[in-house]
């Protein structure tokens, strides 16, 4: 399991949350507001980039409207955005 360890606002005690738990994130202007699935909701004074970043780590995948239009583009093209065989004829050794 994938989990994230971020300290609570106010209290600064340490929280350990599964990433799979994690059902919605909002990053308000002092703190983070995360709420779990089972309904439970915790402020952290984690920013938006270190969250971010945390996901990231841990092989998450965060889209926005960017990285749709991003595929989108090569979707219209007539391509597929994860081919790597583009102009590769040949091995380089």
């Amino acid at each position: 399991m994938k989990f994230l360890e971020l300290t609570g606002y106010g209290n600064n005690f340490k929280h350990i949350m599964s990433l799979k738990s994690i059902s919605d994130i909002s990053f308000e202007t002092n703190y983070t507001h995360i709420v779990l699935n089972n309904g439970t909701s915790v402020n952290v004074i984690e920013n938006e980039n270190e969250i971010i970043q945390m996901i990231y780590h841990l092989e998450g995948f965060i889209t926005n409207k960017d990285a749709a239009s991003f595929f989108e583009t090569y979707q219209h093209a007539g391509s597929d955005a994860w081919d790597v065989s583009t102009h590769d004829d040949e091995l380089p050794f």
